[in-house]
């Protein structure tokens, strides 16, 4: 697992000179509500533009992200997602909606009675959509999202939050 956290971390980084100086690159902030877990969680990642790949005037995105749920009882949850965010070309270009897909690894650990810790790793395949609002103050886009996760057991997640642009072009 630390080996795979450690490769999604250097791929991050040596991705993020060329794609910093596209105006498009977005910092993430979410927050939402798992309703299997029925815990509230806060997120946050990349909104990384694919300009070579378009649907109408928007590019693809690939947003990875890291989730955490604050508030688990004797132990803690944790998610690491991969999202691609394909635009709906609509008229209305106050709001626009799109599809989603990915992967997401989720990472249980339950303190244990006796002293040290169980945990537990799953793997999810993800789809769901969402509709971003037009530009706001500060260069901000909210946002809100359905994402189903599914896999050995499937949840579905209600998400909301901002997309805040890195540069003023």
């Amino acid at each position: 697992m630390r080996a795979t956290l450690g490769a999604l971390v250097l791929m991050l980084m040596l991705s993020t000179p060329s794609l910093a100086q596209n105006p498009s690159l977005t910092i993430v902030p979410y927050g939402g509500y798992n309703v299997d877990a029925e815990e509230i969680f806060f997120g946050g990642g990349l909104g990384i533009p694919i300009p070579s790949a378009r649907i109408g005037n928007s590019a693809l995105i690939i947003q990875p992200s890291f989730e955490i749920y604050p508030f688990i009882d004797g132990g803690s949850l944790w998610a690491i997602v991969g999202h691609v965010l394909i635009p709906i070309p609509v008229q209305a270009a106050s709001v626009v909606p799109y599809a989603m897909g990915g992967i997401s690894i989720f990472r249980l650990s339950v303190d244990l009675p006796t002293g040290g810790s169980a945990g537990d790793t799953e793997a999810f395949f993800d789809f769901g959509g969402g509709v971003a609002f037009g530009r706001s103050i500060f260069r901000t886009h909210p946002f809100a999202e359905v994402d189903i996760r599914v896999g050995d057991g499937s949840t579905v997640l209600f998400k909301g939050g901002v997309r805040i642009a890195t540069s003023t072009n």
